[in-house]
């Protein structure tokens, strides 16, 4: 009976053994069959202890909801983990959207405002980059990156010189990799101190052997420093592993025009398939070559437009240059491109060379291009664009376009979409007539949950 009762009161399932047929089993019957009173007892002592049972079930299963709802609720860590996988993914826009909420809880979480800085440097925003980098340096002090951020965005700015201490702390802390001596390189050969900034090109060599960007700007670095022979060789290897890329023949051909081998330069800048690249790296050699040698290197790195006033008065851009192209995309936002094979470096992350618009005759469109625009149509080389995202190819950002119409139709029902290429980058937006009605449409976006960047449209021949 004490086990019955024990076995009762634990909520366990009784368990009546098996008992033959027959005399034997009427006399077992009378054994268990207790007095009618002890029987009622029984059964009240079994009622209370299964109420208690249920009674502690109900406080587990409470616990138990109460531990879920809490694992439900924000976790910064769970948010950052999804924003880093966008970033991978390219889908930059909801990378930016996670990172900003873990900001709005924790505004001094190092790591979304690092997420953020590095995703804006990839879109061409170094200032908005700037101002996430400046605060992780207030924040955190010893975090390296964040000095490492805001120099790379102070170079993408044109202001090499505020940009040399953030590099040198960066250095001290330890945040270096190919990239940022890429940018420290670009930074120094602004000033003018190339054969400073080709250390730094070969520090990141160092890290990155075959790095097709860091060989790049070391070459043209070197034909700025008037290593021409040191120069030609370099920048051939380069066309020789990209033949087929504008951009790497065109700074070939501006280490010969330097060199005063005019004629082998514009060879190099002809394009039988492509009259009008041919026509815009023609016209930006002759001009570049006018240019005294100590301002060639801030034309080369930060563009025409920087040293407009020193170009003839028929050779002016008529638009800004853009700032240096973003680095290839192809890795996560705060990972060090040195952790990917050499062989993934893109080109694009090298010096923009781009050429100006001549005056005579009209230029060629720049590759700003209206989406599900007849191929025949002139694209648009002027005006600004709300940026809203960043897609690998055409088709995807095509598809993207249909999406953000679709959250906010009013609008951007009547907006035409454009799109603008970035290295191995489509950029997406809607086309604005003027700054004030970029940031007007800009800023109603943001209010009805759509993140945007305003950013002007160039005449720009390796967009």
């Amino acid at each position: 009976m004490k086990e019955f009762l024990g076995l009762a009161t634990s909520c366990k399932v009784l368990s009546v053994p098996w008992v033959p047929s027959g005399r034997r089993r009427r006399r077992r019957m009378i054994w268990l069959m207790p007095s009618v009173a002890f029987k009622r007892l029984l059964l009240v002592v079994v009622a209370l202890g299964l109420a208690g049972c249920q009674t502690s079930l109900s406080s587990s299963e409470k616990a138990e909801g109460k531990k879920s709802a809490a694992e439900l609720e924000f976790s910064a860590d769970s948010m950052l983990r999804v924003a880093d996988n966008l970033v991978k993914a390219r889908d930059y826009a909801s990378a930016l959207r996670f990172y900003q909420d873990v900001l709005e809880r924790d505004p001094k979480n190092v790591q979304a405002l690092l997420g953020q800085g590095e995703i804006f440097l990839m879109l061409d925003a170094p200032g908005e980059a700037a101002e996430r980098f400046q605060a992780v340096t207030s924040i955190a002090p010893k975090e390296g990156r964040g000095d490492a951020g805001l120099a790379r965005a102070l170079t993408q700015m044109n202001e090499p010189e505020r940009a040399l201490p953030y590099f040198a702390a960066a250095v001290e802390k330890g945040a270096v990799s190919a990239k940022f001596y890429n940018h420290y390189g670009i930074a120094l050969d602004l000033m003018g101190k190339h054969q400073d900034a080709q250390v730094q090109y070969g520090r990141g060599l160092d890290l990155a052997p075959g790095d097709v960007s860091l060989l790049n700007n070391l070459g043209l670095s070197l034909a700025l420093s008037e290593d021409y022979p040191a120069a030609v060789r370099l920048l051939s290897d380069v066309v020789s592993a990209m033949p087929d890329t504008i951009q790497a023949r065109q700074n070939l051909a501006l280490a010969y025009a330097f060199s005063g081998d005019m004629t082998t330069a514009l060879r190099l800048a002809t394009f039988p398939e492509n009259a009008a690249a041919t026509e815009q790296a023609q016209t930006y050699l002759k001009n570049i070559t006018a240019l005294p040698k100590d301002m060639r290197g801030k034309a080369i790195f930060s563009g025409l437009s920087a040293v407009a006033d020193a170009l003839p008065k028929t050779s002016q851009p008529q638009v800004a240059s853009e700032p240096l192209p973003p680095p290839a995309p192809a890795q996560p936002a705060i990972v060090d491109v040195n952790t990917a094979p050499a062989k993934t470096q893109a080109l694009t992350s090298a010096p923009a060379v781009a050429a100006p618009p001549p005056t005579s005759p009209p230029p060629a469109p720049a590759k700003e291009d209206v989406l599900k625009q007849p191929a025949s149509a002139t694209p648009q080389t002027g005006g600004y664009m709300v940026q809203l995202g960043a897609y690998q190819d055409e088709a995807v950002a095509r598809a993207g376009w249909d999406k953000f119409k679709a959250l906010a139709p009013d609008l951007l029902g009547a907006r035409q979409p454009v799109t603008s290429s970035a290295g191995n980058m489509t950029r997406l937006g809607a086309a604005a007539a003027s700054w004030k009605d970029a940031s007007t449409l800009c800023d109603a976006l943001k209010k009805a949950g759509v993140d945007c960047i305003v950013r002007q449209l160039y005449g720009n021949p390796n967009e």
